[in-house]
């Protein structure tokens, strides 16, 4: 009777070694996560500026008001705008469409058009976009560049209203 009673009670069963596994793992991945270890300033803006212009085209369909996005001055920021009573005003209230500023050294372009104002312009030139979402859908193809120290990342929008990244590491 003492051999079975010493297998019952010595050492842990399966399950129990897979949930302390389980929770280990999840405890590593939420430190992973949460000091975010190699995540350039040029890829968390670029990830920022994608998921935000997603948001825009969304908004734009959900609301029947064209979208935009404009870039501030020395390219240092952008705002997205939508179009109302003949006017482009400014997202409120929204903080993916909200202006944003860029990370230190990191400057957002649009390939082969002057788009920074001068900052002598009268407010009403510093609020047009470049580009907006259409909420019917048509859509004007545009190329976007986002540039930290040298590495560049490209944003790029099909007529079709497919947005992609190339460059540094396909971010």
């Amino acid at each position: 009777m003492s051999q079975v009673r010493a297998q019952t009670e010595a050492g842990f069963s399966l399950l129990e070694v897979l949930v302390a596994i389980t929770i280990v793992s999840l405890m590593a991945a939420t430190v992973v996560l949460s000091i975010g270890v190699g995540r350039s300033p040029l890829r968390v803006e670029t990830e920022t500026l994608v998921l935000s212009l997603h948001h825009a085209h969304d908004q734009a369909i959900a609301t029947g008001l064209p979208t935009g996005l404009a870039l501030g001055a020395d390219g240092e920021s952008y705002a997205f705008l939508f179009y109302l009573d003949g006017r482009w005003w400014p997202v409120q209230g929204q903080p993916t469409l909200s202006h944003h500023d860029l990370a230190e050294r990191v400057r957002i372009g649009v390939q082969d058009r002057p788009v920074w104002l001068d900052e002598s312009e009268p407010e009403e030139l510093m609020l047009l976009p470049l580009f907006w979402f259409d909420p019917a859908g048509l859509n004007e193809p545009f190329e976007l560049w986002l540039d930290h120290r040298g590495d560049r990342v490209f944003i790029t929008r099909s007529s079709q209203g497919d947005i992609r990244v190339r460059g540094e590491g396909e971010a």
